[in-house]
């Protein structure tokens, strides 16, 4: 599998240059094939020429003849009105696409769960604050206690004395 997105249309290029492979020589053949590219050489060209693609494409389109817009069908089988096409994408976006891991669903379900059942709770919350009227609260009030007052005497010193029984 080739890197260059537009490996098979400057393959092309060159048989039909004769083996011309001089960068501006490719190049013109390509805007010269522009409407048959792939997207993604057309994506290349666009990133590599710019507006100067833009102005050799118009004048390429203004030149040609008039064509009749067509469906090309791959493998495909047709179901009704409608034709169900397997096309192999582009090597560029199988190389980028997104891997799925296996637990996607099952974190994806836990998450949205989550987001569900807080979403819940914060609107409940609102609404309650909102709407409700709020319930009275009952506040005992207690006196306060009497202060106990102690008076200590000093302590004297006499003499012992014991008497007989």
């Amino acid at each position: 599998m080739s890197s260059h997105p537009c490996d098979a249309e400057v393959t092309k290029c060159t048989g039909e240059l004769n083996g011309v492979t001089s960068r501006d020589a490719i190049q013109q053949c390509l805007v010269a094939h522009y409407a048959q590219l792939s997207s993604g050489c057309k994506c290349f060209l666009h990133q590599t020429m710019g507006e100067e693609l833009e102005k050799s494409a118009a004048a390429a389109k203004s030149s040609a003849e008039p064509r009749v817009p067509a469906v090309a069908i791959a493998e495909g089988r047709v179901t009704g009105s409608l034709v169900l096409v397997h096309e192999r994408p582009p090597p560029f976006a199988v190389e980028y696409a997104y891997q799925h891991s296996g637990h996607h669903r099952f974190t994806c379900a836990l998450f949205m769960m989550l987001f569900f059942l807080s979403l819940y709770l914060v609107v409940r919350r609102v609404v309650s604050l909102c709407c409700a009227t709020p319930k009275p609260r009952f506040a005992a009030v207690v006196p306060p206690q009497q202060r106990v007052q102690l008076s200590v005497e000093p302590l004297v010193a006499a003499k012992i004395t014991t008497t007989k029984m």
